[in-house]
């Protein structure tokens, strides 16, 4: 009888014998009944390469995750603290929500949201600008973005190492700069987006305050669809040495963003081929305009 079946017999006996006499009777050594077959050991380097794969997929998986992942799909089983240790090594954390960047102060600075009841119709109607907060080796950094929001170009930006209106401020003037003020320009209700200096800019430019309503992120849908591009197309993939270092990679995603990233919403074009387009189109109209009543 093999081996196997003489072990099942022994736990299925009824009698009164001792455990000895029974291995005995069936020829059974009774250290084997104690044995447990010794695990492979694990190759750490393909650990650290599975656990950046499932990261880069999901950069919100936490240690606790990526352990059960690991057993599930790659039938690693390992200590949750060693995934942890691997992880630290590694540099990579699960994204979770740390900052809040959209604390509000100024009560008599809050204003409605207008894009409800006057979507932007064309390039240069309507802006969105925010702000994210992004990791590098030193600590953390602030990125401002201001996009136009029918061609989703982004039209200005500021990276700064401090949380304050100024650079708020940096990326809205840098934007006047190169491009048509629009008419409206939409933000949370941020202390930098309620601050004196922020309103009393704005009003000077003639520019009307947007704002989202509390707790409505998806007012602001349209930049926070960039944010998810910058993040997953550039920054997760990166580890970044320094703010040096990272501004420089940061600008040459949005010059990529703008000028070749195809769009899906804009049927597949850049964001500056629509941009551009409607301004030479209304350029153009304009110039027609002109010359009728001059001829009138």
């Amino acid at each position: 009888m093999p081996l196997d079946e003489r072990k099942k017999l022994l736990c299925t006996m009824k009698t009164d014998l001792s455990m000895r006499s029974k291995t005995t009777l069936l020829d059974i050594n009774r250290s084997t009944l104690f044995y447990k077959p010794k695990t492979m050991p694990i190759d750490k380097q393909k650990v650290r390469e599975h656990i950046t794969t499932l990261y880069l997929e999901q950069p919100t998986l936490g240690y606790r995750r990526i352990t059960a992942l690991l057993a599930s799909q790659y039938g690693i089983t390992m200590n949750r603290k060693a995934v942890y240790l691997a992880m630290v090594e590694l540099e990579i954390k699960g994204i979770t929500p740390k900052r809040n960047l959209s604390l509000n102060r100024t009560k008599e600075h809050r204003y409605p949201y207008l894009l409800k009841a006057h979507p932007p119709a064309k390039p240069g109607d309507a802006w969105a600008i925010d702000i994210t907060y992004i990791k590098h080796k030193g600590g953390y950094f602030y990125v401002t973005c201001i996009i136009d929001i029918v061609s989703r170009m982004v039209v200005g930006y500021a990276i700064n190492n401090t949380l304050d209106t100024k650079g708020s401020l940096d990326a809205l003037k840098s934007a006047l700069k190169r491009y048509p003020k629009p008419q409206i320009l939409n933000s949370d209700q941020g202390v930098q987006f309620t601050s004196h200096e922020w309103v009393n800019f704005l009003a000077e430019k003639g520019i009307k305050i947007s704002m989202d309503g509390k707790g409505r992120w998806a007012d602001n849908i349209f930049i926070e669809r960039f944010w998810r591009s910058l993040k997953y197309e550039e920054v997760y993939l990166r580890s970044y040495e320094s703010l040096e270092q990272a501004r420089k990679y940061i600008i040459q995603f949005i010059e990529w963003y703008n000028n070749t990233r195809p769009h899906q919403s804009l049927k597949y074009k850049a964001p500056k081929n629509v941009y551009f387009k409607a301004v030479d189109e209304a350029t153009q109209l304009a110039e027609t305009n002109n010359t009728q009543a001059a001829n009138i």
